[in-house]
């Protein structure tokens, strides 16, 4: 399968030449040696694997293929398919941005925030996975957290106290000035950081310590001035930056991404690495505190399907257009990239955790139908009734069996 560079930006395409060639230089007792393809993408700053291959292969550099980064079809079918490892949450989403921190990091992070906190109050933003160790060591923790499923997932497992849902875009006066640390682990866009900084310096004492997790420099093009404008950000309320560790944050390899890079012929586990920022709040700033953040997202109704969490655009009671699909992407039914700066997520209105995208045209039917699922009604049914209920035409019920089919199995 040949390879194309899914970011073209020339400046990129030769930044990115070079920390491939960084990455692949690497020398045993004065002899070179040649390093495999998941070091190669674990060490390309952020870069995604897809731009990695296509640049190596444009290179002409040579490597090994290993377990953690195999080309898809050297892959038996089950060892492509293979899954994150449940946990008390159900699957990641794509339209959360819901990259979660592997095992190695929630164990290192607990340790950083337990130390720093010497008994005070620990605020997390967008690290669920982190909570529950924090409670069980008896930190006094607070999980704030825009996912209603997320913090049900954590309730249903035992877990009553300490969890906030809210819009960290918008100003949280009741806990102002009342923690001494916060970790927050954002979507990599600026909007995002812009609102996860002001609530830190709003929750944080002075003197208090936000650990950031930041993207790479190469995780796409206008990385590097992006990082720029987020201390920018920072330090208009009041964080200083104090420390920062390259690559020191780790994420699982969530099953939609996998499904997008086995798109491409890739099946890589765990590469993607974060830098790890630390901010002291130096001082009280009022500046832009109690403005919310636009963050312009769409608008979704979310159901569950067993582990899977299946997002649905809202629809018109009104509408009588008759039910039909298409994939969103033109690739197919997998959307191949899951990046804000796809021009295909604008087309979705129906996407499942496995990230299987469709734009979809008389769309409740599709509530209707994901209603009666979690009522644990089956598919064959559910349609007889809509049929019955003149809700879609026979010829319709066809195409709705197999949307539903390719969603929830």
């Amino acid at each position: 399968m040949h390879i194309q560079l899914f970011n073209t930006d020339s400046e990129y395409t030769k930044s990115l030449g070079k920390a491939v060639r960084a990455a692949v230089e690497n020398h045993i007792d004065g002899r070179p040696t040649e390093k495999t393809l998941h070091q190669i993408i674990v060490q390309s700053a952020g870069a995604y694997p897809v731009d990695v291959l296509a640049t190596l292969n444009s290179l002409g550099i040579s490597y090994q293929e290993d377990h953690w980064a195999y080309r898809a079809n050297t892959l038996s079918k089950s060892e492509s398919e293979l899954a994150v490892p449940p946990s008390l949450f159900a699957d990641p989403h794509p339209a959360d941005y819901d990259w979660r921190f592997d095992s190695a990091t929630v164990l290192n992070l607990t340790d950083r925030l337990m130390a720093e906190a010497k008994g005070g109050k620990i605020a997390l933003f967008g690290t669920k996975t982190v909570f529950p160790p924090l409670i069980e060591l008896g930190a006094d923790v607070t999980l704030f957290n825009k996912s209603k499923a997320i913090l049900d997932d954590l309730r249903s497992a035992g877990y009553t106290a300490g969890l906030v849902e809210c819009d960290l875009a918008l100003p949280l006066p009741a806990y102002s000035n009342s923690y001494s640390v916060v970790l927050a682990d954002p979507p990599w866009y600026l909007d995002y950081y812009q609102a996860f900084l002001r609530r830190t310096a709003e929750l944080l004492r002075v003197g208090g310590i936000m650990y950031l997790s930041v993207l790479p420099e190469l995780t796409r093009p206008g990385a590097k001035a992006e990082r720029m404008v987020l201390l920018e950000e920072a330090a208009a309320v009041g964080m200083v930056l104090v420390n920062q560790v390259a690559g020191s944050v780790s994420y699982e390899t969530p099953g939609f991404e996998q499904q997008s890079l086995n798109a491409y012929g890739l099946y890589c586990q765990n590469w993607r690495r974060g830098d790890l920022w630390v901010f002291e709040k130096q001082q009280e700033s009022n500046e832009g505190l109690v403005e919310p953040v636009t963050i312009d997202e769409p608008i979704w109704v979310e159901y569950r399907v067993g582990r899977k969490r299946i997002k649905v655009k809202p629809g018109n009671p009104v509408d009588m257009t008759p039910f039909s699909y298409r994939a969103a992407d033109p690739s197919g039914t997998i959307l191949t990239q899951v990046s804000r700066r796809s021009p295909f997520r604008k087309d979705i209105d129906v996407w499942s955790s496995d990230n299987y995208a469709y734009t979809v045209t008389g769309i409740c039917v599709l509530h209707e139908c994901f209603r009666q699922l979690e009522a644990n009604h089956s598919i064959p049914q559910i349609v007889s009734t809509l049929v019955s209920q003149g809700l879609i035409h026979h010829k319709e019920q066809a195409d709705l069996i197999a949307l539903l089919d390719e969603l929830t199995q």
